[in-house]
C-alpha cells in the first residue's frame, strides 16, 4: 500500500478539517465596501468618463428607450442577436454527403474502365463472364431486381474513359441567330422510304435504281446488312442505289446458317433483318453498335414464337444485342400484333409480309399507332403492285397482304423526311420570317403525317401551305424591328401525335409558358419517357408541378438527346433560351448531315459549308510581304540581290 506524500512547500493535510487554513474565510475578515470604493476612487481621472461628456459625444436618439445606451461605437446591431438566425435547410448535410459520394463513384467507375483495358484480349469472354457472375452475387445483396442488376453491369462495361492527354470533346453550343428567317432550300430527303424500297427489292429480287438517296449511317448500315443475308445492292457516290436482283432474300427454302449480321445503330434496321429472316430457315447471330445493346427486345422475344422463330440473347439476362435468331419458316396466316411492340417493329413486319409464302392478315386493333403505320406502308404497297386490303371498324383494324414481287416503275425518289421538314417549317414560330422547302410531300406516301403536321400547325396558329412545288410557312412577316411576335395558341393535348412528331409538338406547345414564365402542361401519351420530358423542361427553365409549369433556374448541364426528333426539338428550344448545350450532336448528323450547316448559317442558310472569306482588298493593292527563305548556301555564294515573292 502506498501513501500519498505532500510537497514540503505545503504541509497541510487536505483532509484535516480542523486545520484553520482549510476553513472558509469569514466574511467579516473581507475588506468593506468602503474600501473597494476607495480603491476605485484612486483610479486615474483620465479613465473616468463623465456622463455629461458621454451625452455630448453620443446624445440619446428619440427612438431609443429611456435608460438604454446607444451602441453606435460597436457598429450596426446584429439582426440575429435575439436568436432568430435561420437554420440550414433540412437534409442539407445529407445532400452534401450524397454529392461527394457521387463524385467518388465517378472516380471509381473511371478507374474500373481503365483496368478493363489492361486485361488480355485472349479469353475476353471468360473475363466478362467471371466479372458478371461476381457482380450479380454482390449486387443481389442490395437489390432484388435482377433486370436492373444486369443493366447496371452492361452500362459499366460500356464506359470508356478518354486518355488524359486526349482533347476532351466539348458540348455543341446551340446559339442560333435570332433574326427573321428567309429560308429557301430543298426539302430534306427521307432515309426511311429508301430502306423500305431496298428491303422490298431484296425480298423479291427486283431490279431497280433508287435516286437521290441520302447516304447517311442508317441507309448504309441497312444496305450492308441486307447484303450480308444475300441481297445484291450497290451504291454510288451521287446518291444512287442499284438493286441488282439475284436470288430473293425471303420466301424460299435455302437455309441461311451460322452467319453474323451487323445492323448498325438504328432499331428499324434490326427489325427489318429479323422479320425478313423469319420467312426462311435461319440460324444467325445479330450484332450492332452500342445503341442497340440496351434496346428492349423483350416484346420481340415474346412475339417471334408466334412466327415460328426464337430470339435469345448472347449475354444471359441482357435485353439488347448481340442476339441469336433461330427460325423454322413455318409462318401463320393470321397475326395479332400486341400493343407492346414498337412502332418501328410493326412497320418492319408489314414490309416483310410481302415476302411470305401465303396470304397473311395482320391484326393491328390493339396497337396504339396502328393507323399511323398503315398510312405509311399501304401507299407503298399499292405503288409497287403488292396487293393489300385494309379493313377498318370502330375498334378494329387489320391489313390483309398477298405476297408478291415488287414492281418498280422508273427510279423512285426518297421523298421528304417528315420530322426534319416539320422542324424547319416550325422555325418562324420562334423568330418570325418564312421557310420554303422545294419537294413533293406526296412522294413520301405518308398522307397521314402530312395531315398531322398541318393540323398541329393550325392548332398553334401557323398556316402551312402545301403545293405541287413544295411547302412553305410564314409567321410574323412585316414586323418592325423590336416588335414582338404574335403569341401562339395554347395546345393542351398531344396524345394523338406519333412518336416522331411528339418532341416538335411539345416544344411548340410550351413556347407561351417559356415566355410567360409559367403555364399549362400539355397532356402527353402514356408511352413517353417522363424523365426525358422533365430534363428537357429544365433546359428551358421550367418544371412540372401537376398540370402546371412553374419557372426554375435553367439547367447548365449539357443535354444528351435520346433520339433524332428530341435533338431537333432542343435546337428549336435554343431560340427561346440561347446557349443550350447538346452533348451528342451526331444523333442529328447521322440522319441529316447538313442540318447543323443550315442551323449555323441562319437566317439565310446554306446546306454546304461556307468557303473561307476572301480579303476585301485585292492582291495588287496590298503591300508585298517578305518571305524569309531558309538556305544552307554559303554567304560567299549568295546572290547580290534577293527577290522576295508575294506570300499567298
Amino acid at each position: 500500500m502506498t501513501t500519498r506524500s505532500h510537497s514540503p512547500r505545503d504541509s497541510r493535510n487536505p483532509r484535516d478539517f480542523n486545520d484553520p487554513r482549510n476553513k472558509p474565510q469569514d466574511r467579516s475578515e473581507r475588506p468593506e465596501r468602503s474600501e473597494w470604493a476607495s480603491r476605485r476612487s484612486e483610479r486615474p481621472e483620465t479613465t473616468v468618463r463623465d456622463r455629461s461628456e458621454r451625452s455630448e459625444r453620443a446624445p440619446r436618439p428619440d427612438w431609443a428607450p429611456r435608460g438604454d445606451r446607444p451602441r453606435f461605437e460597436r457598429g450596426p446591431r446584429d439582426r440575429f442577436e435575439n436568436g432568430d438566425r435561420p437554420r440550414p435547410p433540412r437534409g442539407a448535410g445529407l445532400l452534401a454527403e450524397l454529392r461527394e459520394l457521387d463524385r467518388e463513384l465517378v472516380k471509381m467507375i473511371a478507374r474500373r474502365s481503365r483496368m478493363l483495358t489492361r486485361l488480355p484480349n485472349s479469353g475476353a469472354s471468360d473475363h466478362e463472364r467471371e466479372l458478371r457472375t461476381s457482380w450479380e452475387e454482390t449486387a443481389s445483396a442490395v437489390s432484388r431486381d435482377p433486370k436492373l442488376i444486369r443493366q447496371l453491369f452492361a452500362l459499366l462495361q460500356e464506359v470508356e474513359v478518354a486518355p488524359a492527354d486526349m482533347e476532351q470533346p466539348s458540348a455543341f453550343n446551340l446559339a442560333p441567330a435570332r433574326k427573321p428567317l428567309n429560308v429557301e432550300l430543298p426539302a430534306p430527303a427521307s432515309d426511311r422510304l429508301p430502306r423500305v424500297h431496298m428491303a422490298l427489292a431484296a425480298s423479291g429480287a427486283s431490279e431497280c435504281t433508287l435516286r437521290g438517296v441520302p447516304l447517311n449511317g442508317p441507309v448504309m448500315e441497312c444496305l450492308k446488312g441486307l447484303n450480308q443475308v444475300g441481297a445484291r445492292l450497290r451504291w454510288e457516290e451521287d446518291g444512287r442505289i442499284l438493286c441488282q436482283g439475284g436470288e430473293p432474300v425471303s420466301g424460299y427454302n435455302k437455309p441461311i446458317l451460322d452467319r453474323v449480321v451487323h445492323v448498325g445503330d438504328d432499331p428499324f434496321n434490326l427489325y427489318l433483318i429479323l422479320f425478313l429472316m423469319v420467312t426462311r430457315p435461319a440460324r444467325l447471330k445479330i450484332i450492332g453498335e452500342s445503341g442497340l445493346k440496351f434496346v428492349d427486345l423483350a416484346p420481340m422475344r415474346h412475339f417471334l414464337p408466334l412466327l415460328g422463330a426464337r430470339l435469345t440473347s448472347v449475354v444471359p439476362g441482357q435485353e439488347g444485342l448481340p442476339a441469336r435468331l433461330e427460325s423454322s419458316a413455318m409462318l401463320p396466316s393470321e397475326v395479332a400484333v400486341p400493343a407492346e411492340l414498337a412502332s418501328d417493329a410493326v412497320e418492319a413486319l408489314l414490309v416483310a409480309t410481302a415476302g411470305w409464302e401465303r396470304e397473311v392478315t395482320v391484326d393491328l386493333s390493339d396497337h396504339p399507332e396502328g393507323h399511323n403505320v398503315v398510312s405509311k406502308i399501304l401507299p407503298i404497297f399499292r405503288e409497287l403492285g403488292i396487293k393489300a386490303e385494309l379493313s377498318e371498324g370502330e375498334d378494329a383494324l387489320s391489313l390483309r397482304v398477298t405476297p408478291g414481287k415488287a414492281t418498280f416503275t422508273g427510279s423512285p425518289l426518297p421523298g421528304i423526311n417528315v420530322t426534319a421538314a416539320a422542324a424547319l417549317l416550325a422555325m418562324p414560330a420562334f423568330v418570325g420570317g418564312s421557310v420554303k422547302l422545294s419537294g413533293r410531300w406526296s412522294a413520301s406516301g405518308d398522307s397521314r403525317a402530312e395531315n398531322t403536321v398541318k393540323s398541329l400547325f393550325e392548332s398553334l396558329g401557323l398556316r402551312l401551305v402545301v403545293t405541287e412545288e413544295g411547302l412553305s410557312l410564314a409567321f410574323g412577316e412585316g414586323l418592325a424591328e423590336g416588335e414582338e411576335l404574335p403569341s401562339l395558341n395554347q395546345v393542351e393535348d398531344l396524345t394523338e401525335l406519333p412518336s416522331s412528331l411528339l418532341p416538335l409538338g411539345f416544344v411548340l406547345s410550351v413556347v407561351p409558358a417559356v415566355r410567360a414564365k409559367g403555364g399549362v402542361m400539355p397532356r402527353l401519351p402514356e408511352s413517353v419517357d417522363k424523365v426525358v420530358v422533365e430534363s428537357f423542361l429544365n433546359q428551358l427553365g421550367l418544371s412540372r408541378e401537376g398540370d402546371r409549369l412553374v419557372p426554375v433556374a435553367p439547367s447548365n448541364t449539357p443535354w444528351a438527346s435520346p433520339s433524332f426528333p428530341w435533338a431537333l426539338a432542343l435546337s428549336l428550344a435554343a431560340f427561346l433560351r440561347p446557349n443550350i448545350k447538346l452533348s451528342n450532336p451526331g444523333v442529328v448528323m447521322n440522319h441529316l448531315p447538313a442540318y447543323w450547316n443550315i442551323y449555323n448559317t441562319l437566317p439565310t442558310p446554306s446546306m454546304v459549308r461556307k468557303a473561307p472569306e476572301e480579303e476585301a482588298a485585292p492582291a495588287a493593292s496590298r503591300p508585298a510581304r517578305r518571305r524569309v527563305l531558309a538556305s544552307h548556301t554559303p554567304e560567299s555564294e549568295m546572290p547580290d540581290e534577293i527577290v522576295y515573292p508575294d506570300e499567298e
